[in-house]
């Protein structure tokens, strides 16, 4: 099986097309060398993704025949990252998660810390405060 179909199928990429992309922008690696999309695929390979400033590790247990559902990966996929990689992995996931919402319109706690934190850079508490009195 070609290794962006591969990708696919275990549910890697939401589409075949992005599976292909990511493999052409040199983002999945088998044997420490780029993979290309085309690229036959077999039991036991190990390849690496990045997917941003992650960097999962995984091997191929078995093929599947068309795109499975989210219970049956495991059957087809093993995470084998090593323990340092998953553990900053784990960290940058966290940091994401603790930012703001992603896209659309602030909350209002989210609001009140950003309007803080705007106020300290561009030290406009200060003058806040002084208008007050």
């Amino acid at each position: 099986m070609r290794l962006d179909k591969f990708l696919w199928c275990v549910r890697l990429f939401k589409t075949r097309a992005d599976a292909s992309k990511a493999c052409s922008e040199n983002k999945v690696m088998m044997h420490e060398t780029a993979a290309k999309p085309g690229r036959e695929v077999k039991v036991d390979d190990i390849f690496i993704l990045k997917k941003g400033s992650l960097r999962f590790t995984y091997t191929i247990m078995e093929i599947p025949k068309s795109r499975v559902g989210a219970k049956l990966v495991e059957t087809y996929l093993t995470d084998i990252t090593p323990p340092a990689d998953a553990e900053k992995n784990k960290t940058i996931l966290l940091s994401k998660k603790d930012n703001f919402n992603e896209g659309g319109r602030p909350t209002k706690v989210e609001r009140r810390k950003l309007d803080k934190w705007t106020d300290q850079v561009y030290g406009l508490a200060d003058k806040k405060k002084r208008s007050k009195k």
